[in-house]
């Protein structure tokens, strides 16, 4: 399977001491098999940290039985409980080698903080998630799992 990574640099070898916490699947090296939405990121890396030039770097993952993966398949309650999780806290951590789903971006982050204030309920959130095109995002969040992913190139 193709997967792509958008950052500022060109990452050919996946390093996660380099993760951030507060996203949405915690920790963990990100990719996603839209194009676009790695272009996207990188895009938004070079401008965020002023620095660098924007870089797609291509992965294939080759799939293994042998990982604990965790799979969102649509934004659900499940979905939305892990991401808050995972954006709320700073030392949360799971034992799932890749976790796949839904991004909640941009567009869905005022969602979030609504329920996050306390202004709109959980199935209330959902529901106006739900309405979203969300993209997808695929954490790579142990060594074990980078293990499956092969540098293939770069688009720039």
């Amino acid at each position: 399977m193709r997967l792509y990574h958008g950052s500022n640099i060109l990452v050919e070898k996946p390093n996660l001491k380099y993760s951030r916490t507060s996203r949405d699947f915690g920790l963990g090296f990100y990719l996603t098999t839209d194009y676009n939405q790695a272009s996207t990121w990188a895009h938004k890396k070079v401008t965020t940290l002023e620095c660098g030039k924007p870089s797609v770097a291509i992965f294939n993952y080759n799939e293994s039985n042998n990982l604990k993966i965790k799979i969102f398949e649509k934004p659900s309650l499940e979905w939305f409980d892990y991401v808050i999780l995972n954006r709320t806290s700073k030392n949360y951590n799971d034992d799932y080698d890749i976790v796949i789903g839904p991004i909640a971006n941009d567009s869905t982050y005022e969602v979030l903080n609504l329920y996050i204030r306390g202004v709109i309920t959980k199935e209330n959130a959902i529901s106006r998630l739900k309405t979203f095109k969300l993209k997808d995002q695929y954490a790579f969040k142990t060594n074990e799992a980078l293990s499956f992913l092969k540098f293939e190139g770069e688009i720039r």
